[in-house]
């Protein structure tokens, strides 16, 4: 008898390598500003985005948020944009959205995601209101501090990636003896 998956399903197994992305998002968010708001820009954010403190949900899909999302993502194809962490930058927004959105453009993703969706033409035009009000303007990283400093720094983060590939591939190599082992033991037993 198959078990529904609503009962049981096994966890998917991670890899050494299913980090990396995380990897660059911290090399890059650590150079980058983190600004934490103050109680009235708070305010102002949620006013556009047709919310209160008692009513906080997700921007884009209208349910339960569970965290903030940057709106413009800091990462692009292993680079920073520009944009950073600051109130001018972060809605409210529940995980799944979060991690469907990636680092994708808000208004494409929300229109492939959400066009026929209840509540979209209110959620999406209180997103437009918000990012006018914003006015992010991302900050030429590069720039400022020069391109060699810069591919520098960023240089040690491929090679932390580079060794993760490689213990990647010793884990897979690791993980068959210990499947063998299992195996026999199961046979035998």
């Amino acid at each position: 008898m198959k078990i529904p998956k609503h009962v049981f399903r096994v966890p998917t197994k991670p890899s050494v390598t299913g980090r990396s992305s995380s990897i660059t998002n911290s090399f890059i968010a650590a150079v980058m500003p983190h600004i934490a708001p103050n109680e009235k820009e708070v305010h102002k954010v949620l006013e556009l985005l047709g919310m209160n403190e008692k009513n906080i949900r997700c921007a884009y899909c209208g349910g339960k948020h569970t965290e903030w999302d940057h709106l413009k993502p800091f990462v692009e194809d292993r680079k920073p944009t520009g944009y950073y962490t600051s109130i001018r930058n972060l809605v409210p927004a529940c995980g799944k959205c979060n991690q469907s959105k990636g680092n994708e453009n808000w208004r494409e993703w929300m229109e492939n995601k959400f066009l026929l969706a209840e509540g979209f033409a209110e959620r999406f035009h209180c997103l437009e209101k918000y990012e006018e009000w914003a006015q992010m303007v991302p900050i030429p990283v590069e720039k400022i501090l020069g391109t060699k400093v810069w591919n520098d720094y960023f240089e040690r983060c491929n090679q932390i990636v580079t060794e993760m590939k490689t213990a990647q591939d010793e884990a897979k190599r690791l993980a068959a003896i210990i499947h063998q082992y299992l195996e026999k033991q199961n046979a035998s037993g």
